[in-house]
């Protein structure tokens, strides 16, 4: 259990089983929200839900609530020595695929049979009979277990949809043939477009059985690898899919139709609104959204971040290591008119800077040894503590002080600009006269002016937060251009900063890469770590942008949006496909067998939809980076 108090809150984190589908993560955010003062956020790939709820209210009672719902639930246990935390999690996982793959190899044949007439070989309808059986029972059992599941709670599920149409298409698949005169030696099922019965000899529809399990579970594997399904629209969608494939058979039945074509339309609906497109609508957008993500050097550690970032309205910036470099360097050296050039000035400066043990002197020496000629000697070095350094070069006193005393006017002009952007100055005498004014501080990293400008583009409002002095942090936001600064932000500060923008209505990214950052990384709708970040940042974060470079921030937003755009589109051409498609099932026009084809073409289009993503052209700075 994690806790922490809040506003006389208390948060807990229970691990929730049982759950397929986004209609049973609102189940159970809906049942606990029922409870006085309790609210709670459910992620369906992990099986958590963290809770939010007064002191007096118990786990005991959060997970009483989540079983009556039809579910287990039970406080996380800590993982054991050697043992992975998601050790559970894996087997579920193998346990799926290796379901998925029976499936598979039994459904092949009976599709390809059921479908090709020209395969179709004496007795080959008892051998299609045989494989469909497990397929049936074994592997629709997930379905079947979910959907008396949600009967017992008086809740329809795409699961509910799932199991009643392998368990109609079986039941009437086995009528047909001990019954109904399909089980003869030369029986041959031709491809129709329409429900029809030929000869008196009614059709079997085993590969129904097979396919929509194998479709299902297949989408569901894919799925669980991505947050989750997109039938946000069950609870309504569900029900009204039985209520016309019931409407279906009786309006059949009651016209005088055949029994056969009646149970064909009634079991047809229920084919083609299983919600196979419907299902991979999302998950096949984030992934394909997630992997070229990765190739722009956008790491997301949760798809569903991805869908967050399309609301942003706000970034939260940290300065130093995400704005700025984060290391010391020689910022802008002046040098005096008349006097010796900057470079000359330079290498005798680090020549003496070379025996210092103070930082921003081994910076001036470090800057100084990246010129191509080696730098002097020097002879008759003193160090003067507080003040900076001195020695001999080539003949010549030189001295590199703080600045002090009177100065030309063109160093005394560069030391006020030196003042304001909060950089650390230093004065180089040769032979005592004032010859230059070095300056150092933390530099503006060069895609920040771009990232700031694409951001607002975007319509994302910059903010600048930072722990370091009011001076250099309103320096660098000019120089970006950014006009909220908040100074001498404590960790707590930040976060307090993010809970104050989200309670205003706003949509908070925060970008940092320090352990300060940690807590607003956390607290913010999306948490994002630069590259070469601290393991607490990143652990905090939901997406880290390994180029270490801030741009990469607007490419992942504007993949973000288009990701939601595919995402709609993937939503309205499934959905639309599936009502016209059932409407022509309810009046007989297609077969069991060339709905559970339509459905499938149906998640064709989908998922080739959603790897169009693939194709996004990255920025000019992405470009760069690969």
């Amino acid at each position: 259990m994690g806790a922490e108090t809040a506003s006389a809150q208390v948060t807990t984190d229970l691990t929730v089983g049982g759950m397929t589908c986004a209609a049973c993560v609102r189940r159970v955010e809906k049942r606990l929200g029922r409870l006085d003062g309790v609210s709670a956020t459910v992620n369906l790939a992990t099986g958590r839900a963290r809770v939010s709820h007064p002191p007096q209210t118990s786990p005991e009672v959060l997970v009483a609530t989540i079983e009556k719902a039809g579910y287990t639930a039970a406080l996380p246990e800590p993982p054991r020595k050697q043992q992975p935390a998601d050790e559970g999690q894996s087997e579920r996982s193998r346990q799926e695929r290796d379901r998925l793959l029976v499936t598979a190899l039994l459904a092949v044949p009976v599709l390809v049979l059921s479908m090709v007439p020209a395969f179709q070989f004496r007795n080959w309808q008892w051998l299609c009979f045989v494989l469909a059986a497990p397929v049936a029972v074994w592997g629709a059992w997930p379905f079947h277990a979910r959907a008396v599941r949600g009967l017992r709670h008086s809740a329809a599920t795409m699961d509910t949809l799932v199991s009643l149409s392998v368990v109609a298409s079986f039941s009437w698949s086995a009528y047909a043939l001990f019954l109904g005169g399909a089980g003869g030696a030369g029986m041959r099922t031709p491809l129709s477009l329409v429900p029809s019965s030929s000869d008196g000899v009614t059709h079997t529809y085993l590969e129904v059985v097979v396919g929509v399990p194998l479709f299902v579970l297949a989408g569901r594997l894919l799925e669980a690898r991505a947050q989750r399904s997109a039938d946000a629209v069950a609870g309504v969608f569900v029900p009204v899919v039985l209520a016309q494939a019931v409407a279906a058979l009786g309006f059949w039945l009651g016209a005088g139709a055949d029994p056969q074509a009646a149970v064909a339309a009634c079991v047809a609906v229920l084919v083609v609104a299983c919600p196979c497109a419907l299902g991979l609508a999302t998950p096949t957008a984030l992934m394909a959204a997630t992997g070229r993500g990765a190739r722009l050097g956008v790491l997301v550690s949760r798809p569903q971040a991805l869908e967050g970032q399309r609301h942003l309205d706000v970034a939260v910036l940290d300065k130093t290591g995400t704005l700025t470099s984060g290391h010391m360097s020689v910022a802008r050296i002046t040098a005096v008119p008349g006097g010796p050039a900057k470079d000359a000035v330079l290498r005798l400066a680090g020549a003496v800077e070379q025996g210092s043990e103070h930082p921003l002197g081994r910076v001036i020496a470090t800057h100084a040894r990246q010129a191509p000629e080696a730098l002097p000697d020097v002879v008759e070095f003193s160090d003067l503590p507080g003040r900076g350094v001195r020695g001999r070069v080539e003949g010549r006193r030189i001295e590199v002080l703080a600045p002090d005393g009177e100065l030309p006017t063109v160093l005394a002009d560069a030391l006020r600009v030196a003042e304001a952007a909060a950089h650390t100055s230093a004065v180089v005498r040769v032979d005592g006269v004032p010859e230059a004014l070095i300056e150092i501080g933390d530099l503006v990293r060069p895609g920040s002016h771009r990232a700031v400008d694409r951001l607002r583009r975007l319509g994302v409002r910059p903010v600048l937060a930072t722990s370091d002095r009011e001076e250099p942090a309103r320096a660098v936001a000019a120089d970006l251009g950014i006009d909220e600064v908040h100074a001498r932000c404590t960790p707590e500060d930040k976060a307090d900063l993010v809970r104050e923008l989200r309670a205003q209505g706003h949509r908070v990214a925060v970008v940092g890469d320090g352990v300060d950052d940690a807590a607003a990384l956390a607290a913010a709708d999306l948490g994002i770590a630069m590259g070469g970040s601290t393991d607490v940042a990143v652990a905090a974060a939901d997406v880290t942008l390994v180029r270490g470079d801030i741009e990469a921030l607007a490419d992942a937003v504007r993949l973000a949006r288009r990701t939601r755009g595919t995402i709609r589109a993937n939503l309205v051409g499934a959905f639309g496909c599936n009502v016209v498609i059932v409407q022509a099932a309810m009046v007989g026009l297609l077969t069991p067998g060339l709905a559970a084809v339509a459905m499938s073409a149906g998640s064709l289009l989908v998922v080739g939809n959603s790897l169009r993503l693939r194709g996004r052209q990255p920025s000019p700075a992405a470009r760069r980076h690969r």
